[in-house]
């Protein structure tokens, strides 16, 4: 059994811009700790808008293949513009900003967090996640009890 504690805090900001989340710490039976984390690209209104594209849902997000297969599979009959389109419209009704926003996480992004380190972006990306290791590739620490303690969990010396 493994016996998880909910953090969902950002601790800091690497070399890459983007922001870096605590999900969760972790132990197990056998005493085992462990950190979990999880890694935000911030997105432009800009950004957005090239995202939306039908041209590049078809060039970059394999539109087209996915269009291809919906057709093949008697799934549309739609032309792929008009599929590639569609695809923008069914995100946004789940509540996506475009095809692909992978939105895991990103309520625990503070909005004042946004303001004051990414006021250009209009949301954030969730583009990875698994064990949070902070290293020395944070530009901007955020929270350094939080990385203390995950690098106390990582070590095994909790």
């Amino acid at each position: 059994m493994v016996d998880r504690k909910e953090i969902y805090k950002v601790i800091g900001i690497n070399s890459d811009g983007e922001v870096i989340m605590l999900d969760r710490l972790c132990r197990d039976d056998k005493d085992r700790t462990w950190a979990v984390g999880s890694v935000f690209r911030p997105v432009t209104q800009d950004q957005v808008d090239e995202y939306q594209d039908p041209e590049y849902i078809k060039d970059c997000m394999d539109g087209e293949y996915l269009w291809q297969e919906a057709v093949s599979n008697g799934r549309t009959e739609a032309s792929l513009d008009d599929f590639c389109r569609d695809l923008t419209l069914i995100a946004k009704t789940e509540g996506q900003m475009y095809f692909g926003h992978d939105t895991s996480y990103i309520e625990h992004i503070a909005e004042d967090f946004r303001r004051e380190y990414f006021p250009e972006a209009v949301t954030f990306e969730c583009i990875g996640g698994g064990r949070c290791l902070p290293d020395d590739n944070l530009e901007i620490i955020i929270d350094q009890e939080l990385i203390d303690l995950v690098n106390e969990y990582e070590n095994g010396s909790f």
